[in-house]
């Protein structure tokens, strides 16, 4: 503590007291507005502050020491939301009213600030090392208190101060940071952030409330795209040198996959009739088939295409573990696994054509090509996966990345980790599509065969459940914070559960958060 105390006084030489030779560092550690250092974690105060006078020989540090008396106008600004206005000039008689106004005075002079025991619905961003006395007794010449503190509880969303890398020497004295509750899903609550800077924070309490649950995970209501049906081959009469089977249709799904029906088949006075195409993808050997011509003219029969084969399910996501990042937002914390689509359906097998004939098509007898074969149905596409479930939001009375972070005589007060959001069942494949009738014969000649009908789309897969949110004092990513601090903690957010009980990764709960009085990420 003594070497922060060294760095604000040589940042703020007219309230400690550098001045015209006289260095009155050595007596800051005796200031009643400095912490007793030392200790850790659930270390408790040595009981109430006094006010001890400063050893120091300056006459100046005794005038700008709030708790040796009435500290002088030309010590720093002066703010007080019920004394105060809007043009007020930051002197005693004059104060601002916000601390925001006040610290850009103060940025601008040099200066330090001197806030009374009130309360300010402010969100403060410290960019230049300052020096904060809260906790004054306005009324009584800013003197300061036993037991008073400066509120800084901010109605909005967003946390009380932030501490930039540049501000760096910064020294915070009898605060009360009150966090509202975050509203956002998956939202942290966070008292106090300190980002690259070395930070003592005095005799002050933070008060975090909860952090906001993760949401859910969702799906589209209702199943997939369905399949297209497949046309009709073409009929015998009237008479053609040949009838070219139907096309097999395509259909692209949303994710990018393909199904296809299968063509018919072709009728041909030349080239004899041909068997239906097999439906796209290729799934199995035993599926989607295209259908055979007919043997022989005027005998046997062509054969219908098969129906294709249905789509696979797409995979279940896991439920999530872990810490999660910690960043100037909160922790980000880890989301359940998403499930993957399932595959589309198979097309069905395009039908067979018939041989040609001689037949009376009403303009008598000719020579027919015979009628071909109708499409397969593509098949349905495949169903989306479920997006994971969101980590549940943290509670951080403190956020520390990559600072130097003292505590004297501090109270942190923690509210609950929200819960972790549930995943879900993918959604269902579309259906597959009928395939089309073959073309119609001639009086004496048998009709062309059908195509078959495309599969089902595969149901998308499950997703996990989010993380528990955390419920911690101090959250830190660097060196751990120092000092004496005492930690009331809530209670770690409930992981959530995945979407399909019972399958691999559904259906188990992700893991629930954790409460620490601090911990390193």
């Amino acid at each position: 503590m003594a070497s922060l105390l060294r760095a604000a006084a040589a940042a703020f030489p007219a309230v400690f007291g550098v001045i015209g030779g006289c260095n009155a560092v050595a007596g800051l550690d005796g200031l009643a507005f400095r912490g007793s250092g030392g200790g850790g974690a659930d270390a408790t105060s040595a009981g109430e502050t006094a006010s001890v006078a400063a050893t120091s020989s300056s006459s100046t540090s005794a005038e700008c020491d709030p708790a040796l008396g009435p500290p002088a106008a030309s010590c720093g600004v002066f703010v007080s939301g019920l004394l105060g206005h809007g043009d007020g000039v930051g002197t005693p008689d004059d104060p601002v009213r916000r601390l925001s106004q006040a610290l850009e005075l103060a940025a601008a002079g040099g200066q330090a600030i001197y806030a009374c025991a009130e309360s300010f619905e402010e969100n403060l961003v410290i960019d230049t090392a300052v020096v904060l006395f809260g906790g004054l007794d306005c009324n009584k010449g800013w003197v300061g208190t036993v037991a008073g503190r400066t509120a800084i509880a901010p109605k909005n969303p967003g946390i009380p101060i932030v501490v930039n890398a540049t501000a760096s020497g910064t020294f915070l004295d009898a605060l009360h940071l009150q966090a509202p509750a975050a509203k956002q899903a998956g939202e942290s609550s966070i008292g106090l952030l300190v980002e690259g800077a070395s930070v003592e924070l005095s005799r002050s309490e933070v008060d975090v409330l909860a952090g906001a649950d993760g949401a859910d995970a969702s799906v589209p209501l209702g199943s997939a795209d369905g399949g297209q049906s497949g046309d009709f081959g073409i009929d015998a009469c009237p008479a053609v040198a040949s009838a070219l089977g139907a096309p097999g249709p395509s259909l692209v799904c949303p994710d990018g996959t393909t199904t296809a029906g299968g063509a018919g088949g072709d009728a041909s006075a030349l080239a004899g009739p041909s068997k239906g195409s097999d439906g796209a993808p290729a799934y199995s050997d035993a599926t989607g088939l295209g259908g055979a011509a007919q043997p022989i003219a005027g005998q046997g029969k062509c054969v219908d295409g098969t129906t294709g084969a249905p789509g696979a399910n797409g995979t279940d996501g896991a439920s999530a573990t872990g810490l999660g990042t910690l960043t100037s937002s909160g922790v980000a914390g880890l989301d359940g696994q998403a499930g993957t689509p399932g595959l589309p359906g198979q097309g069905g097998g395009g039908g067979g054509a018939t041989r040609s004939t001689s037949a009376d098509c009403g303009l008598g007898t000719q020579t027919v090509a015979g009628a071909s074969g109708g499409a397969g149905g593509t098949g349905g596409c495949g169903g989306e996966g479920a997006p994971g479930g969101q980590a549940g939001g943290a509670s951080l009375a403190i956020v520390s990345l990559g600072a130097n972070l003292t505590l004297s005589e501090v109270t942190l007060s923690v509210g609950a980790g929200g819960h972790g959001g549930d995943g879900a069942a993918g959604r269902p494949g579309g259906s597959g599509a009928s395939g089309g009738a073959g073309g119609q014969g001639a009086s004496f000649m048998t009709d062309a065969c059908a195509g078959g009908t495309g599969g089902l789309g595969g149901t998308g897969g499950a997703s996990g459940g989010g993380v528990g949110g955390h419920s911690i004092g101090v959250a830190f990513a660097g060196a751990e914070p120092s000092g004496d601090f005492t930690v009331n903690l809530g209670v770690p957010g409930i992981g959530g559960v995945g979407g399909t009980p019972g399958l691999d990764g559904g259906g188990r709960p992700a893991a629930n958060g954790v409460a620490a009085n601090t911990l390193a990420f």
